[in-house]
């Protein structure tokens, strides 16, 4: 992955996931804490990263990248959790050139 330019706050988009979940939990009246606690740990866990693909497996492939999820196994993922590539601005001026 390259690194991308981006004012993209990865902590403040955690948070307001996390508030965000709240909201519904509390709107549906859900009464399992071991639910709500496994819910907020797996949003602590994951990891995003604001970037620009690197490497194109096919021309045809253009404009069609938004995320990747780096596929870990279930053992890595339940320790370190999963990290999500997402590629905003590489979506955002493709969009602006159709």
């Amino acid at each position: 992955r390259i690194e991308d330019e981006s004012d993209f706050d990865a902590l403040k988009f955690s948070k307001d996931i996390k508030q965000s979940f709240m909201r519904v939990y509390e709107n549906i009246g859900i009464q399992d804490e071991q639910l709500k606690n496994e819910v907020l740990h797996n949003i602590d866990k994951t990891q995003l990263y604001v970037c620009a693909p690197m490497i194109y497996y096919g021309a045809e492939l253009k404009g069609l990248f938004s995320a990747q999820v780096v596929p870990n196994d279930e053992f890595v993922s339940s320790i370190a959790g999963k990290k999500i590539f997402a590629f905003l601005n590489f979506v955002y001026e493709n969009a602006k050139t159709k």
